[in-house]
Order: structure tokens, then sequence, then C-alpha cells
């Protein structure tokens, strides 16, 4: 028993420093196909630039685009820079213009089409929307883009821990039925 728990209190420290761990993040895992912008030639000192992985079919990324608009629009003149990456299409670069053109919000930040996986072969992840926060060559923050809120960007910018996020409350089991007396 006691060697199940130390085991685990092991894995969990491991677990604990992988995490803290930064990562980082040349500016030439960019891609190089820009359907709007382009890549930037070095990470500027002191902006924060997130990048949201998503694709067109994606019903979910397509919900998160709004919000990063939103966030985009609150804070481009702020040093935070938003970077869209589709990350697995094999439509054209005016079809995916096209279709960013006719979703409901229209996202203005720059977006670019990854076609060699450049991206997810510096930071690996394994589903979409997918976002992560670069500042000056290191990632800094990473998981959905709808947990991203205007405080955590501008305190993930100055190198500040991001504030907490509100929890949700845990998925209740639906209560068993019994279909027969």
């Amino acid at each position: 028993m006691k060697q199940n728990v130390l085991c685990l209190l092991l894995a969990l420290g491991l677990a604990i420093t992988v995490q803290a761990q930064e990562v980082e993040f040349p500016v030439t895992a960019l891609p190089t196909e820009w359907v709007s912008g382009q890549a930037p030639k070095a990470w500027k000192q002191g902006e924060l630039t997130v990048i949201e992985c998503w694709a067109t079919w994606c019903g979910p990324c397509r919900a998160a685009m709004p919000h990063m608009e939103e966030l985009h629009q609150a804070l481009k003149n702020k040093q935070v820079r938003m970077i869209g990456v589709n990350v697995s299409d094999k439509k054209s670069a005016e079809e995916i213009k096209a279709f960013l053109a006719a979703q409901p919000v229209p996202p203005t930040y720059d977006m670019a089409i990854d076609r060699e996986n450049k991206v997810a072969k510096v930071v690996p992840f394994s589903g979409i929307p997918f976002a992560f926060a670069v500042r000056e060559g290191k990632v800094v923050w990473q998981g959905h883009p709808a947990r991203l809120t205007k405080e955590t960007l501008e305190a993930l910018r100055t190198g500040k821990p991001a504030p907490e996020q509100v929890k949700t409350p845990p998925v209740q089991k639906p209560k068993k039925r019994r279909w027969f007396r």
C-alpha cells in the first residue's frame, strides 16, 4: 500500500515537473502559407502571440472563432497578437479565405495554413480547437480557446500568473432509468 502511494506521488511530481517546463516555440515553426497577414520575423519582446489551431469541418472551432475575434478586437493594440492556423484541411487558400468570409463573425486576425504539420511537431495536441500562447519564444499557456479571457491574456503578456479560470461544476451522471417495473 505504501509503495502504491509513493509511486502515485512520484508520478504526480513528475507530471507537475513536466508541465512546468516551458516549451520553446521558434518563429520558424509557424506555417509558411498565409491566407491573411504574414508570419512574424521574430518574437517581439513584451508581446504575447496566441496561436489557435482549427479546421473548417470542426464545429467547435467555428464556435470559438467569434470569441477569438472579440479578444483580438479588445487586445490588438495592447501587444497581444492572434494567429489562426488551419491544421487539417486540404482546401486551397482561396477556399479557406471564402470560408472565413462567410462566417457569422468573420475573423480579422491573421490566418495561416499548416500543410506540413509544423506547429504540431513543436506543440503536440490531440484535438481541435486548441490554442497556445507564446511570449518571447516560449509557450506560456495551452488549452481550449474558450478558456481564454482578456484578463488571462493580459497576465500572460506581462509574465504574471494567469488568473484562476471559472470552474464549471462536474458533469452529473444521468440517473438510471427503469424501463420496467
